[in-house]
């Protein structure tokens, strides 16, 4: 029996495109699709400053953020539950206005691995596990520090919205970061300093799928 020249078209379309905004078919039954995100997150602000000079004290900065750029890629069959891994670069940045005003930033790239859950075309969710390194360095009263080693490890849960190619999400996740400073000019000559910081955060992002 002859198909239609119509729904043999059908067929051939609802075989190539699983998903809209850009979504493609790699192989038969696989799907694949790449998003490319800008992201703010609000950071916990409660912090452990272990220092040479002031031993350990428990403190918290009036302000953490960051914002940073990630790609995040999901791969899968039939079913709704896909492998997702990606990374990001990100910029972060640690503020404290009491009697001596501090800064704190880092630059740091991380590695994400996790699952992604599709309710459907428009509509998905990430969880992920997530690690990195980078740089930081820290100015206290004006006096700069050297730059320092930055890690970092975590978790976050995302919901996702893609409308063709442009795509909305929030975010929230858990973070441990840690990073080690050394003064070697100014009025802290010598100070030696290690900064951690851990808890939840929130966070907002806009990006394309491809």
């Amino acid at each position: 029996m002859n198909m239609s020249p119509r729904l043999t078209s059908s067929a051939t379309v609802a075989l190539l495109c699983v998903f809209a905004g850009g979504a493609h078919a790699e192989e038969p039954g696989w799907s694949h699709a790449t998003d490319l995100r800008v992201f703010y997150d609000q950071l916990e602000t409660d912090n452990k400053i272990d220092s040479n000079i002031t031993g350990n004290i428990d403190g918290e900065f009036d302000d953490a953020w960051r914002v940073g750029l990630a790609a995040q890629s999901a791969h899968r069959e039939h079913a709704p539950i896909a492998f997702s891994h990606g990374g990001s670069i990100s910029y972060l940045r640690w503020e404290e206005d009491d009697a001596v005003e501090q800064r704190y930033e880092a630059i740091a790239v991380n590695l994400h691995l996790g699952i992604a859950l599709f309710a459907n075309d428009w509509f998905h969710i990430e969880v992920t596990a997530l690690g990195g390194v980078g740089g930081a360095r820290g100015d206290i009263g004006g006096d700069q520090s050297e730059i320092g080693l930055y890690w970092e490890y975590g978790a976050e849960a995302g919901a996702y919205f893609t409308f063709g190619n442009l795509q909305l999400g929030i975010h929230a996740g858990w973070l441990h970061n840690e990073f080690n400073l050394d003064f070697e000019e100014g009025l802290l000559n010598g100070l030696e300093t290690d900064i951690e910081t851990e808890g939840v955060y929130i966070g907002a992002s806009v990006g394309l799928r491809f």
